[in-house]
């Protein structure tokens, strides 16, 4: 059965013990997928916050600092996130501090080979996501993420075109109730001009746009642990959701 795997999976399956076993398990014995855009998501939520916890890491000298720094300078979901990395990459090197220093840089290189585990190598890229592309430089100590923000005026994906090869299944969501209201306001602008796609509001339905990617699978799966939002929009789209929880 192929399956395209959602962001959240993705990160569930890196950072939450309790659930790696069984995102693992659906993996192993199915061909899933990811896509260019999920992967842009990806390098915007945990690779930036990465980036943010090595440089707090390259001013501090234990771990205790460094938690009161992430406390003092990191905020909302950008937070939790930091700290997820933190306690990964502790436990990865027991808890050394000299060693969590100096294996830092490394641990930020493996980050997009752990996000391809198990996953098949052809990566779904109908939005040719810019921010797929974000690369980390290092110069003097400080890491600096490229390439992991777009705007409306950027022009170097295709989420507009997206939309216009999925105008049916847009028309389908702004004619219904079903879909959650956070969506609907920019779908109803997607639908009156392609190019609101872009920027934030493309990161405001992203959702939307991970479900139609399954259109590409020869079945029409996708795996997520957001029922919530997801559930209404898979409904509407005839899409199937392989439920973790």
């Amino acid at each position: 059965m192929q399956i395209l795997l959602d962001t959240t999976v993705q990160i569930e399956r890196m950072f939450f013990k309790s659930k790696r076993k069984m995102i693992d398990r659906i993996l192993k014995e199915n061909d899933c997928y990811t896509s260019s855009y999920s992967l842009g998501e990806f390098n915007s939520n945990i690779v930036r916050d990465f980036v943010t916890l090595y440089n707090i890491m390259q001013m501090e000298n234990n771990i205790n600092d460094v938690v009161d720094k992430i406390n003092e300078k990191v905020f909302n979901r950008n937070h939790k996130r930091v700290i997820y990395i933190l306690n990964d990459i502790c436990r990865l090197y027991d808890n050394k501090f000299d060693l969590v220093k100096e294996e830092i840089e490394l641990y930020g290189k493996r980050l997009r080979a752990r996000f391809m585990y198990l996953l098949n190598k052809q990566i779904i890229n109908e939005t040719s996501c810019n921010r797929a592309n974000a690369i980390i430089r290092y110069s003097d100590g400080v890491a600096k993420l490229e390439n992991y923000k777009c705007t409306k005026k950027d022009k170097f994906c295709r989420i507009c075109e997206f939309w216009k090869e999925h105008v049916d299944e847009l028309n389908v969501m702004n004619e219904t109730e079903d879909v959650p209201e956070k969506f609907c306001e920019v779908l109803r602008k997607i639908r009156l001009n392609e190019k609101e796609a872009k920027g934030d509001n493309c990161r405001t339905v992203g959702d939307c746009i991970i479900v139609l990617e399954t259109t590409k699978l020869n079945d029409h799966n996708v795996c997520t642990s957001n029922i919530k939002d997801f559930q209404p929009i898979c409904d509407l789209l005839n899409v199937n959701i392989i439920d973790i929880i």
